[in-house]
C-alpha cells in the first residue's frame, strides 16, 4: 500500500512538474529564468530517469506467444545438453555391447579350457595321444602369451616372437586353415597375416593380437574337425 501511495505522489510531482515548466515556457504563466532553468532541468532529468527504468524493467525483445530472447536461448542451450546427452548415452551403449562381446570371449576361453582340461584326462589311444600333443601345444601357447600380459603382438619385436609364430601356424595346419601347399615356419609376419585372417573370420573387430580366447577358438574348431 505504501508503495502504491510514494508511486502515486512521484507521479503527480512529475505531471505538476511537466506542466508548469511547458506552461512557463511558452510563458503561460510567468516564472523567473531562474527557477524556470531549474525546472527544466529537473524535467529533463525525470524524463532520463523514466526512460531508463522503462528500458531496464521492460523485456521488448518478447514475442506474441510470450518468448523472450532469454527464453529462447535457455531453450536453445536445453537442446544442445540433450543432444550431448543422447550422444553420451550412446557411447555409454557401445561400452555395454564391447564390455559383452569381451565377456562373450572370455566365457568361450573358460569353458574351452574347461573342455581342455577334460579332453586330455580322457585321451588314451594313438588319435588320443595326437590329440594330446594338440593340445600340450595350445597349452604351451597360452602359456606364452602369459608372457607377454594378455596378448601376443607378433609386429612388434617378432625376433622374440618365432617359437610362437611357428606354434601359431602349426595350429592353423592342423585346423585346416593352411592351404596344403603351405607348411608351418616360425615367421611371425606370416603368423600376424594367418592371425588376422583368422579373426576376421570369427568376427573380431581387433585382429592385431594373438588372445587366449583365439586360442579356445582354434581348439574347439580342431575338437570339431577329428569328431
Amino acid at each position: 500500500m505504501m508503495e502504491i501511495a510514494l508511486f502515486s505522489v512521484v507521479l503527480i510531482l512529475f505531471f505538476a512538474t511537466g506542466i508548469v515548466t511547458l506552461l512557463g515556457l511558452v510563458q503561460i504563466v510567468h516564472i523567473e529564468k531562474r527557477y524556470l532553468t531549474a525546472l527544466f532541468s529537473a524535467l529533463i532529468l525525470e524524463l532520463v530517469a523514466s526512460v531508463l527504468y522503462l528500458f531496464s524493467h521492460t523485456d521488448f525483445f518478447r514475442d506474441p506467444y510470450g518468448l523472450s530472447v532469454k527464453s529462447v536461448v535457455s531453450t536453445t542451450e536445453f537442446i544442445d545438453l540433450s543432444k550431448k546427452n543422447e550422444r553420451l548415452l550412446q557411447q555409454i551403449e557401445d561400452l555395454k555391447a564391447d564390455n559383452l562381446e569381451i565377456e562373450d570371449h572370455l566365457k568361450l576361453a573358460l569353458e574351452n579350457n574347461e573342455m581342455l582340461a577334460a579332453r586330455i584326462a580322457e585321451l588314451s589311444n594313438t588319435q588320443n595321444r595326437l590329440d594330446k600333443m594338440f593340445l600340450v601345444k595350445m597349452a604351451s601357447l597360452n602359456s606364452m602369451i602369459s608372457e607377454w600380459g594378455t596378448s601376443i603382438n607378433f609386429l612388434w619385436k617378432p625376433e622374440e616372437k618365432t617359437e610362437a609364430a611357428l606354434v601359431l601356424q602349426e595350429a592353423f595346419k592342423e585346423i585346416g586353415f593352411m592351404g596344403s601347399n603351405q607348411n608351418p615356419n616360425n615367421d611371425p609376419l606370416i603368423a600376424h597375416q594367418l592371425l588376422t585372417k583368422y579373426k576376421k573370420m570369427k568376427g573380431f573387430k581387433n585382429t592385431d593380437y594373438l588372445t587366449s580366447a583365439v586360442v579356445a577358438l582354434i581348439i574347439q574348431d580342431y575338437l570339431t574337425a577329428v569328431q
